[in-house]
């Protein structure tokens, strides 16, 4: 990005999403302190603000998910903890 290499990480394998892979992915770059990486998707649903709720007790253990939000139709969406994948990054980077 801009001149410099980006770790990136697909969300299809880290999660294990069946099927096969769009024609099309996009990149979506985040930020966490001086870490950037890209998360590479599926699709883009848009932007939204978002009132997070933490995970139940039930899913603390629960890695790379930071919490949930409800979506304006109603459905559940899972929020990524990105400080959680920017420390997967880096030892994945360290580990090669």
């Amino acid at each position: 990005l801009r001149g410099e290499s980006l770790p990136i990480i697909r969300l299809r394998d880290m999660f294990s999403v069946p099927g096969n892979r769009p024609a099309r992915e996009s990149l979506v770059v985040v930020q966490y302190g001086t870490s950037r990486l890209g998360l590479v998707v599926d699709q883009l649903a848009g932007e939204l603000q978002a009132v997070i709720k933490p995970l139940g007790s039930l899913f603390r253990d629960l890695k790379a998910i930071g919490g949930t939000t409800i979506l304006g139709n109603g459905a559940v969406a899972l929020i990524l903890d990105v400080p959680h994948l920017s420390q997967a990054v880096s030892t994945r980077a360290s580990a090669a």
